[in-house]
């Protein structure tokens, strides 16, 4: 971390081409995709939620100072505590190392003023640190324990150094690692983002070009099992410093390609989003606990369809930091978010790819206002027109509002009090297209749904190349998806994972 009148359309051809519904292909994530970020005082919430949440990693810094306390001198004691606790509850651990040390570097004192952050330094006798690299690795050999070389060295919050110093480290911690453990997997650090600065249009390529002059000659080391990468874009609705989720992750797979190590992983390490408006270095970010749930799925699924091979969310619960304090899955009291429910939903029903197939469809009404599609694990309102037509930023508000106050939407049938709604992604939406018929909505109604207009609804998906537009599917005619100017009003729909 460091410190946007008229209606576009943009049709989807390959729909036109099959005459049939368009449900999920879906990809269940394995558990070890899923990591979580944890300080030491984090790590016992993080495993007593590690099953629920479907995590199967969890990030933990490692300062040199902490184990290596005086030269030759080791406490192993906390490390030991992470590792077997991590085994005993099935979760690997990838120790962030970082090269800290009052007695090792020649930087004493490593806080960075008003920030918490603490950098590292290059270390005073590289053979120093080579022998407690050495150490750590023999001592974890076989135990699910990964290792990521330093933290964000673009950003003097978290390293001192130069680029050629930390190239210097990082070979020399790789070539350590692998000679005692051949299998371990080994990271090179991440760069800082600058998902907080608020760039003007004339910074913004001179940014890249710096982060680029950091990243590639990292690449070029090939000293690493896995790029590492801290990703705090959105996925949609805001453009920051004019890069977006996607775009700033393709700029690191372009490069990867220059550099001939396309074959690397890719482990996003650092990942997440405001569950409230926020304001960043003049800029100011809207969001509330609905809109971090869509943008969670919005960025898992456009992260793996990049090839991303696992992706570490922030934090499980709020903490007091500027700007990345609400980015937890649930509030400081340990409430749940929708965010919440969301992450579950990616181990137990995968992140959701739209293909063509069978038109048979099994709906189950649950009796409280809902009603659960069983191919695809979600649930949908059963009243298609509980909010009416909204405006897209009234969409978001207004299942905000649903969420918060359940027991104002009993006349219209609903008796649950689920708080994990949302605006349906474009993909979730279409899945629910039936191409057979001529009005999607009337099939619906048929099957069970109630109140399905023939109309527009909205998702929650962002038109890539102009934020100011989402996707939208038509119900009347469903196989023709478009984007349109968000001030448009269009129907609202909600859907969550099912339990």
């Amino acid at each position: 971390m460091i410190k946007q009148f008229g209606i576009k359309f943009i049709f989807v051809p390959f729909l036109l081409l099959f005459a049939m519904v368009f449900v999920f292909n879906i990809q269940v994530f394995a558990s070890a995709q899923i990591g979580m970020n944890a300080s030491p005082e984090e790590f016992p919430k993080v495993i007593e939620n590690a099953s629920d949440l479907g995590i199967g990693i969890v990030r933990i810094p490692l300062d040199w100072q902490e184990v290596e306390t005086s030269p030759d001198v080791f406490d192993w004691e906390e490390t030991d505590g992470f590792v077997e606790i991590a085994q005993t509850e099935g979760v690997e651990v990838l120790f962030t190392l970082r090269c800290i040390s009052s007695w090792g570097t020649n930087v004493q004192t490593h806080g960075t003023p008003n920030t918490g952050y603490h950098s590292g330094a290059p270390p005073t006798n590289m053979s120093d640190w080579a022998d407690f690299v050495s150490r750590l690795a023999t001592r974890y050999k076989g135990k699910g324990v990964r290792y990521e070389i330093e933290n964000e060295v673009n950003a003097p919050a978290f390293w001192s150094g130069t680029v050629d110093d930390y190239v210097s480290l990082l070979q020399t911690s790789y070539q350590t690692i692998k000679s005692v453990d051949p299998q371990a997997i080994v990271l090179c650090a991440a760069m800082s983002c600058g998902v907080t600065l608020n760039l003007q249009e004339s910074e913004q390529s001179e940014f890249t070009s710096l982060l680029n002059e950091w990243q590639v000659p990292i690449l070029d080391t090939k000293a690493f099992d896995a790029v590492a990468v801290h990703n705090y874009y959105f996925p949609s609705i805001i453009t920051a410093n004019g890069v977006t989720y996607t775009s700033y992750l393709q700029n690191i797979v372009n490069l990867m390609k220059q550099a001939g190590v396309s074959d690397k992983q890719i482990w996003v390490t650092e990942t997440g989003y405001i569950a409230q408006t926020t304001k960043t270095d003049g800029r100011t970010d809207q969001s509330s606990p609905s809109q971090q749930a869509t943008w969670l799925s919005e960025s898992y699924q456009q992260a793996y369809t990049l090839g991303v091979d696992r992706s570490f969310w922030l934090i499980v619960d709020d903490r007091s930091e500027p700007y990345f304090g609400s980015m937890g899955l649930a509030d400081k009291k340990g409430n749940h978010r929708p965010a919440w429910s969301t992450m579950q939903g990616f181990l137990n029903k995968g992140v959701n790819q739209p293909t063509a197939a069978s038109a048979t469809k099994n709906f189950k009404d649950n009796g409280n206002g809902t009603i659960t599609d069983e191919q695809t694990g979600l649930m949908w309102l059963k009243d298609g027109n509980v909010f009416g037509r909204k405006s897209w930023e009234e969409s978001i508000a207004v299942i905000d509002d649903f969420n918060a106050h359940p027991r104002n939407y009993e006349p219209q049938g609903y008796t649950a009090k689920y708080k994990d709604w949302r605006l349906p992604d474009i993909n979730e939406l279409e899945g629910l297209v039936n191409a057979q018929y001529l009005d999607t909505s009337a099939w619906l109604n048929q099957s069970g749904f109630v109140n399905m207009q023939p109309a527009d609804y909205w998702s929650s998906t962002d038109y890539r190349y102009d934020c100011t537009y989402a996707w939208y599917v038509v119900m009347e005619n469903g196989t023709l998806p478009a984007a349109g100017d968000k001030y448009h009003t269009r129907y609202v729909w909600a859907v969550r994972y099912a339990d």
